[in-house]
């Protein structure tokens, strides 16, 4: 594990500071284009490599432009390939970079770009707020015009030929629907768009469910957060659901995790009768099950993400990245956060970079405050 966050941030440092100095020397010989978007473009790529929760809290952003009659591709990660593909009716094109190892996302990338740069974009939109590279390769694309966010201490900006100030007083969700200024399109009460499933998806979701009695109380937690997120989570799941089983009779709890999580997943199944193992679904099939439940339990990951998409209660818990912007959107939510004065400390000024070795600001949200919340909607 350490060797594992040494070769993360190392590469992050070398993202960051090669970045920064190519981006430099790219600028000094770049032409700036279009400034100005004078008609709805026919064809727009969107850059955005990293978290699939990112790609659920563009998809409102996506549809407005797809409603616009504008043909929307996305050049994103092979780990994210499953979940575009869920956004099939308002996705027209997906390009996937190979990702198991950080090294290879530039290589591949350009590896990628021959037949990139041939879709000949009228618009390419750099979502990365924080990456030095999406600009880098965005520039490389070469379209007609390039958008991206706008920070004071990064250069990214100097490869746009129209910037959108990076706006963190508001959610996520509205800084990407930012990036319809420029087209002079608006959009109003958005929301996020539900992932497209089949009927095999429902089906296979109720055949489980069908076991439970109606007044049961469905919960889903998803209590892994990955590694290099690892200060996000919250080390008092184990005793959660233990609490939860005593608070209710009728409560059935899933435990949410991916294939590789299914050896630690194994310690939070406390009575096989009322706690459930979901470990490696599909996008489509958690979805349907997400729809089903009462209440989603989770930390700041793309599952919660995943949850305010679908018609659960989402009750997420929030330290070292901030609510305002990251939190559930969904009118249908409990957000439980510290407010610590070092919080929140992964910010984009801060370029997400933790300032300390342990989570105390999750670690001082008590298993009680969790219980009271879910108390109140059980009753």
């Amino acid at each position: 594990m350490g060797d594992s966050m040494n070769r993360i941030e190392i590469y992050k440092m070398l993202e960051y500071k090669g970045g920064m100095a190519l981006i430099n020397l790219m600028a000094m010989f770049r032409r700036r284009k279009n400034t100005i978007i004078t008609s709805i473009p026919k064809k727009v790529l969107i850059v955005k490599l990293f978290g699939f929760g990112n790609v659920i809290l563009m998809s409102y952003l996506i549809k407005t432009l797809k409603e616009n009659g504008i043909e929307v591709h996305i050049l994103t990660t092979e780990s994210n390939e499953s979940i575009v593909n869920t956004y099939k009716n308002i996705i027209d094109k997906g390009y996937f970079i190979r990702d198991e190892h950080f090294i290879q996302i530039p290589v591949n990338s350009l590896l990628m770009l021959k037949s990139i740069r041939r879709e000949n974009y009228d618009v390419v939109i750099d979502a990365e707020q924080l990456i030095e590279f999406s600009a880098i390769l965005s520039h490389l694309i070469n379209p007609k015009c390039l958008i991206g966010y706008y920070m004071e201490h990064l250069p990214k900006y100097k490869l746009y030929d129209i910037s959108i100030p990076n706006n963190d007083d508001k959610h996520i969700v509205y800084q990407y629907l930012d990036f319809l200024k420029p087209f002079g399109l608006k959009c109003e009460s958005p929301q996020l768009v539900p992932i497209h499933y089949d009927y095999e998806d429902v089906e296979y979701v109720n055949k489980i469910l069908s076991k439970f009695k109606p007044d049961d109380i469905l919960i889903g937690i998803c209590p892994f957060v990955g590694f290099q997120n690892r200060l996000r989570g919250w080390n008092k799941f184990d005793k959660l659901i233990s609490e939860l089983l005593k608070l209710d009779e009728r409560i059935k709890i899933f435990v949410v995790g991916s294939r590789s999580e299914k050896n630690e997943i194994s310690k939070y199944i406390i009575d096989n009768r009322r706690v459930f193992p979901v470990v490696g679904w599909d996008f489509k099939k958690l979805f349907c099950l997400f729809n089903k439940l009462n209440i989603g339990i989770s930390c700041d990951t793309g599952p919660m993400h995943l949850m305010a998409c679908s018609n659960c209660f989402v009750i997420s818990l929030f330290g070292p990245t901030d609510s305002k912007i990251y939190g559930p959107f969904t009118d249908k939510k409990h957000i439980l956060y510290k407010n610590l004065k070092c919080s929140p400390c992964a910010t984009n000024l801060k370029g997400k970079i933790l300032d300390c070795d342990n989570n105390s600001c999750m670690d001082k949200i008590t298993v009680e405050e969790v219980l009271d919340v879910v108390n109140k909607l059980v009753k």
